[in-house]
């Protein structure tokens, strides 16, 4: 039996064949918490690009879809001027459409804008036709700021406001 000798080597430490092992694992641990603040910093800078989508051409009028309509236009607490259509299925005798009738608030959602929920609206008041047929149903379609006509950027901030200032015109007309 021949033995093997080392020249000028010293003997492993115990626990030093782990060494690379635990290297490799906080090399590992910190790229994961730079990429996560990396990701996370971009979402908070980027937030309102990936929530709000808005277009500000409107693709169809109402009375595309049947509907009769008037503009409605509403001024902001921070001085936004929005812009909404007043549908009903049926015109108004009364002269405004917001004269008579219940009335619904709707809001079109964060992406498009009030051109693309005349579909969604007419099938609302179509429903409400048939299970109120003794009620008159006008709808408030609103545009947020930056969306279609409307003046302004969106922002949870500006889109709070914009359904106060609708809320607050529509209770004073009716």
């Amino acid at each position: 039996c021949r033995s093997v000798r080392r020249l000028n080597s010293t003997p492993p430490l115990p626990g030093s064949k782990f060494q690379n092992h635990r290297s490799l694992f906080t090399t590992a641990l910190a790229a994961f918490g730079a990429g996560t603040v990396v990701y996370l910093g971009s979402v908070w800078f980027f937030q309102q690009r990936l929530i709000y989508f808005p277009t500000k051409s409107l693709e169809e009028k109402p009375e595309s879809n049947g509907l009769s309509y008037e503009d409605f236009w509403i001024n902001t607490e921070d001085n936004v001027k929005i812009h909404s259509w007043v549908l009903a299925r049926k015109p108004s005798n009364f002269g405004s459409l917001l004269n008579s009738g219940n009335v619904i608030l709707f809001l079109h959602g964060n992406a498009g804008n009030i051109s693309h929920r005349l579909h969604n609206a007419n099938l609302l008041l179509e429903n409400l036709e048939k299970t109120r047929p003794n009620e008159s149903w006008r709808i408030v379609l609103l545009s947020y700021r930056g969306y279609g006509l409307s003046e302004g950027q969106p922002s949870m901030k500006g889109l709070k406001l914009d359904v106060e200032a609708a809320y607050t015109s529509l209770s004073k007309l009716m």
